[in-house]
């Protein structure tokens, strides 16, 4: 039961999805449907005698005996860090029979959630030459059932098959690359690639490719990507009128989508006459509102053995079944269990001892490492290049979409400045861009917020041109704006952010949106404007009246400029070693109205960020930052920089015990660590912090310090997270020796912070 997490956060409603279909019966496609499939022909030749040769399976197969490894994984995106939320690996020995029951010998399964690692011993379900070559269970002929079109009234989400007997009415086809490939006897087998184009932007398609090899026109490989993302409200039949006015009501979970960036199946040749499985990918990212969810599940086929009615054997093929889970009950101690299906029933052998199954040497790695006999990432990523490399139809084939406040993901945030603010955003699909506008104001300053996005989103890139008047914020993460900092603000009183206004417009580049955003570059300009503290609403207001501070006052100003930040993440199992970083670099022109002086103001900034586990049960956290800033500007500045680019200290994400803002300064040096014991829920931490900012100069004014670390502080404290941090409550109070002016003002007490996405 537990494998199906991975479906329900990769692909929903992917249990029970139906199996290939077989040549229906029925009058040919019109040729109104079929103009202009084929782009040359060769394609037609190799699509036609491709699809005649799927619908022939190997009846001379009799049996098979294979080693398949299996692994999957589904997990939480986050801006830090990548969270595994359900991962398994397994290996079994399987002997399929065309004449009798299959037997799964279950070899090694283990299946780890935020509650533990567990030994599973669910098996593997063989692979049926009988099936579709292309065996992902979710390919199928529109006709089947009666259907001519690409709408049906069933609640299944399938794949037009792009060999099904309609297929040319979704797909265009156009020959490409053609390899050799030499075999060790010195005999040469022809391969020849076909490419799959989607005539529509329907989620019921892929573009692909296909490797046929030409002497049998089998599918020896194929790669593919669905033609857009699955919209699950609007796009599937599993939801009626009201289920859906009942969803866009709750909060946190619009939209509701899913999207397969990759599958992919190879085929090996085994005794120059069979091509058998080799390996099977499948990749996909899911979404609901604000919680991004990648998943993968790969297969692997290690043959060992294959009869066929050409092999003499004298035994029948029953009493073959019967030695065979004789001579496998005879290597340990199995209990016998029967599954599968009516039409390929399975005779399963588990180990009465569960614990074997987590010692056996062939417990294939997780997912995210190399393994021998899977695809390896170069390879995967080959793949994915090549079906980039197909072009898409212009016409988005999506309607218009409109959603505000809790139904959208980002449309409601709250903070001091604008106390609660709730903003609308309108999506318009055009061809090969999609436009978004959004606006927004809050209940404190009335102040409008909008802006206007174009995105350009190919499977290698994105590119965003924006305009946009908002609120925004000192640090480039923008993480005040979220919800982790929403919340705090709300509950505690504790608001990180420090806010100015921006005009402008940017251009970014930045990864696909089903990768995760490991870096991106932007090129702006923009004025900024001062903005002010406009409420104290805030829960802790029931027993005081100041709850929030003030906010820093920015400097009208125009800036021009460019940055680039790169922020990797390795590792996202909670048990291993994990490590990122964070690397902002930018630079600027500013300009000062009233000719009131113009410059250059750069800044760098880095953070290192790891977990390590120290013994079963038991990790070490730490977290390293350091940032310069340095300008020309010689209007009153500190260094020459401005107050909104200069670096500020205190608060969950910097350091705890002391309230945000406490430290500021053109450099700065930080660093935590962290114990942590941890359980199935999380873990419970004891830390210690350490923050230090060098006050710089006023320009032109008085001289606050020497340049050199001036103020100094340090905090204890202790924390519980949830799920690998993804939410923290830490509790922490300032210890030790202050040093500096700013430093000696700071208030020293015990302060409680509320944050999501930490490292521990």
């Amino acid at each position: 039961m537990r494998r199906r997490i991975l479906a329900s956060i990769m692909m929903p409603l992917l249990a029970g999805m139906p199996a290939a279909a077989q040549r229906p019966t029925g009058p040919p496609a019109a040729p109104a449907d079929t103009a202009g499939a084929f782009l040359d022909a060769h394609a037609a030749s190799l699509m036609n005698r491709a699809r005649d040769a799927r619908m022939l399976s190997d009846s001379s197969l009799r049996s098979y005996t294979a080693i398949t490894r299996s692994r999957m994984a589904a997990g939480l995106r986050m801006p830090l860090k990548d969270r595994t939320l359900f991962r398994s690996e397994s290996a079994a020995r399987v002997r399929w029979s065309r004449d009798g029951d299959n037997i799964i010998q279950v070899l090694a399964g283990r299946e780890q959630t935020p509650g533990g690692v567990e030994p599973d011993a669910s098996g593997i379900r063989p692979f049926d030459p009988r099936e579709d070559r292309l065996y992902f269970d979710l390919m199928r002929d529109s006709v089947r059932a009666g259907r001519t079109d690409n709408v049906g009234d069933d609640d299944d989400f399938y794949i037009e098959h792009p060999l099904g007997s309609y297929a040319e009415r979704h797909y265009r086809y156009q020959s490409g690359d053609t390899m050799v490939i030499r075999l060790q006897d010195g005999q040469t087998l022809r391969v020849a690639e076909l490419q799959v184009i989607p005539r529509r932007n329907d989620p019921q398609t892929v573009r692909g490719t296909l490797w046929i090899e030409t002497g049998s026109a089998a599918v020896v490989r194929a790669a593919f990507r669905l033609a857009r993302r699955v919209d699950i409200v609007h796009d599937m039949n599993a939801m009626d009128e009201d289920d859906r006015r009942t969803v866009g009501r709750v909060p946190l979970i619009n939209p509701l989508e899913f999207d397969l960036s990759l599958m992919t199946v190879e085929y090996s040749l085994w005794d120059m006459r069979h091509w058998l499985p080799r390996s099977m990918r499948i990749e996909g990212v899911a979404r609901a509102g604000v919680f991004v969810m990648p998943a993968s599940f790969e297969t692997s086929y290690q043959m060992l053995d294959v009869l066929t009615d050409h092999d003499a054997i004298a035994a029948t093929e029953e009493e073959l079944i019967e030695q065979t889970l004789a001579e496998w009950q005879a290597e340990g101690d199995y209990r016998l269990s029967r599954g599968g299906s009516r039409r390929s029933p399975s005779r399963i052998l588990a180990p009465r001892d569960q614990d074997e199954l987590l010692r056996h040497p062939m417990l294939p790695p997780p997912i995210w490492e190399d393994a021998p006999g899977f695809a390896t990432e170069a390879e995967l990523q080959e793949m994915a290049d090549r079906i980039s490399r197909i072009p898409g139809p212009a016409r988005p084939d999506l309607p218009v979409r409109f959603g505000w406040g809790p139904g959208e993901p980002g449309m409601l945030r709250y903070n001091r400045v604008e106390a609660l603010s709730v903003g609308a955003r309108v999506t318009l699909p055009l061809p090969h861009v999609t436009v978004e506008a959004v606006g927004r104001i809050g209940a404190a300053d009335l102040h409008p917020n909008a802006e206007l996005l174009l995105r350009r989103e190919t499977m290698r890139r994105t590119l965003e041109l924006r305009g946009y008047h908002q609120l925004a914020t000192v640090d480039e993460s923008r993480r005040a704006l979220g919800a982790g900092n929403s919340l705090s603000a709300l509950l505690l009183g504790r608001d990180e952010g420090e806010y100015f206004r921006a005009t402008g417009a940017s251009v970014t580049l930045a990864p696909p949106a089903h990768r995760r955003r490991a870096w991106d570059i932007r090129l702006y300009a923009e004025a900024h404007g001062d903005v002010e503290r406009g409420t104290h609403i805030a829960v802790p207001r029931a027993w005081r009246d100041d709850v929030f501070r003030e906010n820093i006052a920015a400097y009208e100003s125009r800036q021009a400029g460019a940055a680039i930040r790169v922020r990797p993440w390795w590792g996202t199992d909670p048990t291993a070693a994990q490590f990122g970083i964070d690397v902002l670099m930018q630079g600027e022109h500013t300009w000062f109205p009233d000719d009131a002086g113009t410059g250059a103001v750069v800044r760098a900034q880095a953070t290192l960020r790891g977990a390590v586990p120290l013994t079963a049960g038991v990790r070490l956290g730490a977290e390293l930052g350091a940032g310069l800033a340095h300008g020309t500007l010689d209007h009153a500045t500190m260094d020459g920089v401005p107050p909104q680019r200069l670096f500020y200290l205190g608060g969950a994400s910097t350091l705890r015990g002391y309230g945000p803002g406490t430290l500021w300064g053109p450099e700065m040096l930080r660093g935590r660590l962290e114990l942590a014991r941890t359980f199935s829920f999380g873990g419970l931490a004891a830390f210690g912090d350490y923050a230090r900012t060098s006050s710089g100069t006023i320009t032109g004014g008085t001289a606050l310090g020497d340049g050199e670390w001036t103020n100094e502080l340090f905090a204890a404290g202790a924390g519980l997270s949830l799920l690998d941090g993804l939410v923290r409550l830490d509790l922490a109070h300032g210890i030790g020796p202050r040093r500096g002016w700013q430093a000696e003002q700071a208030r020293r007490g015990w302060r409680l912070d509320l944050h999501v996405d930490a490292v521990l």
